[in-house]
């Protein structure tokens, strides 16, 4: 058993199927995703879910204070998750869009495996930094205005590459 409830379960398959469909050579058959598949599709839905509870938790929070300040991004992970960020207009550019201009193949296998390794980078940040903080300070609320644009950012591109190019149902609650 997965633990994962039927309903959950029924609300990711369209992404299930994508995923397997552009990262395998065979045809979509249930009883045939690797484990490997199905949990890498499930860990970028579950981190769009993780970013949605943390805009949540941060919406909640009254700063009055709007600013942000990017030399406040000092750790590794952050920098780690920038450069992703900076990578997509890239892969972007070379597998979805100039196959559309030049007749080639549209690389989403690329585009999936890019989106693993961004969550992979966002969970391991995720892991180590209290993004949301519960402290007056301006200087800390402004870091923490400035992690959340950074999860904000990624969860953006997420969003963007699962909902508009895959035409994926976002899960927000897992």
């Amino acid at each position: 058993s997965s633990g994962i409830n039927a309903e959950y379960g029924e609300s990711m398959l369209p992404f299930v199927v994508v995923y397997d469909f552009f990262m395998s050579a065979s045809p979509f058959c249930p009883e045939n995703v690797s484990h490997q598949k199905l949990r890498d599709s499930i860990f970028i839905l579950y981190n769009i879910a993780r970013i949605a509870h943390l805009k949540n938790s941060f919406s909640k929070l009254n700063t009055g204070i709007d600013r942000t300040d990017t030399s406040l991004l000092t750790l590794d992970a952050e920098w780690e998750l920038v450069c992703h960020m900076v990578m997509f207009h890239k892969l972007f550019r070379d597998e979805i869009l100039r196959p559309f201009t030049d007749g080639g193949n549209l690389g989403l296998h690329k585009l999936l495996q890019y989106l693993c390794k961004l969550v992979k980078c966002f969970s391991k940040y995720y892991s180590s930094t209290k993004i949301v903080t519960y402290d007056d300070k301006e200087l800390l609320i402004v870091r923490m205005n400035t992690r959340m644009r950074l999860v904000e950012s990624v969860n953006a591109i997420l969003v963007f590459c699962l909902r508009d190019i895959l035409g994926v149902p976002i899960i927000l609650n897992m």
